[in-house]
């Protein structure tokens, strides 16, 4: 038990025998910030047009805010703040990949199922709308 919990620190911090995720070249992009407000809702900004996208309602959308919480806490462990956005984009097979530019973290949103990747499809398909 000892072992294994060294070997998984130290891959952790040095990548030695750590396994990265990289995102595809997206066929379209989103570069977006999320910003928790005092009522327990997230607002969704996009960042290249300064509107706000959705608001998620508090105690709404729960696949969104833990993969959120997940990626907040490696920004938190590695010393990034808020200020660099997340980018939500989709691969040429039509699967969807969020990244966080602080951190270089990938999350394949659609392996976590079809429900949770529409609950951030959403998120381009709004951008689309309003452009």
């Amino acid at each position: 038990l000892v072992v294994t919990t060294v070997a998984a620190g130290v891959a952790r911090r040095t990548d030695v025998g750590a396994s990265r995720l990289v995102a595809p070249e997206p066929v379209r992009a989103i570069d977006l910030t999320f910003q928790d407000r005092t009522d327990g809702a997230i607002v969704v900004t996009d960042v290249k047009l300064g509107t706000t996208l959705s608001v998620v309602a508090p105690g709404r959308d729960g696949f969104v805010r833990v993969a959120l919480r997940s990626l907040a806490f490696d920004r938190r462990a590695t010393g990034h703040g808020s200020d660099v956005p997340f980018r939500l984009g989709e691969d040429a097979g039509g699967r969807l990949w969020l990244t966080d530019l602080a951190t270089g973290r990938v999350l394949l949103l659609d392996a976590y199922g079809g429900n949770n990747a529409v609950a951030f499809a959403r998120f381009l398909e709004t951008r689309s709308a309003q452009r």
